[in-house]
């Protein structure tokens, strides 16, 4: 029987940015990220969750691993 198994991890950093809006900031924080300048460390994924799918049959709940 094959197992469909999917794996999703969550990071996040929070960081500030002065801005005069939240699109200016919507703005800046995408041009810091692409950039470079915007690193979320991916050592030690606070969140991590799988589930596990056979054919249609059968499928897990979501779990935190």
């Amino acid at each position: 029987m094959k197992v469909k198994v999917i794996i999703e991890e969550h990071i996040a950093k929070e960081m500030e940015i002065e801005a005069d809006s939240i699109e200016e900031a919507m703005e800046q924080a995408e041009d810091y990220y692409y950039n470079g300048e915007f690193a979320v460390d991916t050592l030690g994924v606070p969140n991590c969750v799988l589930i596990m799918a056979d054919d249609g049959q059968y499928q897990t709940d979501w779990t935190e691993i």
